[in-house]
Parts: C-alpha cells; structure tokens; sequence
C-alpha cells in the first residue's frame, strides 16, 4: 500500500505547469489562484507555502452558494496547517472535513478559490489531496458545491487528477510539494479526462 503512495506521488509530482483542469466542474490543490501549478519543487526554509483549493471551469453561471470536501495532507505536517476560507461562512465540521455555507456566493470563474492552506515549511516533501467530505450531500463519493442562486441545486466535482490514495476511497491526490516537476502529470491528467469524460 505504501509502495502504491509513493508511485502515485512521484507519477503526481513530475507535472511541472499543467493548465487548469480543462474538464468542467473540477476541484483541486494548486500554488497559484490561476489553478496552473500543482506542482512547487522548492521553497525557502520555515516560511508558509500556501497551497489553494479551487474549483475550475464550474457549469454554473450564478457562481458558488456552498461547497463541501475532504481534504488530506500526506504526511501530516509537523506543525498544523492554518486553514482560510473567503467570506462570511459556516462550516460544521471540523477540518479537515468542510461543509461550507457562504453569506453570498462566490461569483463565477474560470478558477474560484474555495479556501487557502498554509503549511510550515520544514523541508519534507507532501502531497495534498481532495475527496468526499464526512458528513456527504454526495454519497460519499465526491466533493461537491451548490449553485450561486439556487443552495438547493447540488453539483458534484471531479478531483484535477486519477491519483488514488489508498485506504481513502474517492481520495485523490491533486499536487506536491518538493518532488521533480516534469510532463507525466499532464500525460496522466489527459487519461484521467478520457474517464471523467465518460461518466459525464
């Protein structure tokens, strides 16, 4: 199981510049609000990388009311991440499970910042990941949002990549940090939209 996490992070961390997920209704980790970079091979020693959630190429025109997923830091950071949503919001769970009402709804982008991580850097390299959230609107299948005008229209997301974390069903691993940055993510993003394009 072990060996299956590492392959899928050396495979997830050599994508240096991928575009934004082209799919619609995508949702990843990037280290940019443009939803480009996945992948961050350094950084200066014990300052904050900020690493951001963004859902990408949503279908809904009215923007984003609510939104809900899991998420995962492998390993667990030393020191906890701080975690920062936009808005006003309320979010019973407890991170890193969100389940997000917003006051008003974040408008329509191309990429819409869901939220903002912030990990110490002590020079260990992580991988980030987004799944379901506990409790789920979705089944436990995928994150999801609500629509900007109608909280009651729910839409699932589909993780940027087909990386799975094991023990984590629906998990998938999403970006890196201090791997070597290459072209097999993007090889591994286009046989990842072959499958998403077929249950859409």
């Amino acid at each position: 199981m072990r060996k299956l996490l590492v392959l899928g992070l050396v495979l997830m961390a050599t994508g240096a510049a991928a575009q934004t997920d082209p799919n619609p209704n995508g949702i990843g980790f990037y280290f940019d609000e443009g939803g480009v970079y996945n992948c961050l091979p350094s950084a200066a020693p014990y300052t904050l990388i900020n690493a951001y959630l963004l859902a990408t190429r949503i279908t809904q025109s009215a923007g984003i009311s609510g939104w809900e997923a899991g998420i995962a830091i492998m390993p667990t950071p030393a020191f906890p991440p701080t975690y920062t949503l936009p808005g006003i919001i309320l979010n019973p769970p407890t991170p890193p499970n969100f389940q997000v009402g917003l006051g008003s709804a974040l408008p329509y982008e191309p990429a819409i910042k869901l939220l903002t991580v912030s990990i110490l850097n002590f020079g260990t390299p992580f991988a980030l990941a987004v799944g379901p959230c506990t409790p789920s609107s979705f089944g436990g299948l995928c994150p999801g949002y609500a629509d900007g005008a109608d909280p009651d229209l729910l839409i699932g997301l589909t993780p940027s990549t087909g990386i799975p974390v094991p023990g984590q069903p629906y998990f998938y691993t999403v970006a890196s940090f201090m791997y070597i940055c290459g072209d097999d993510l993007a090889a591994e993003d286009d046989s990842w939209s072959g499958v998403k394009r077929l249950y859409q």
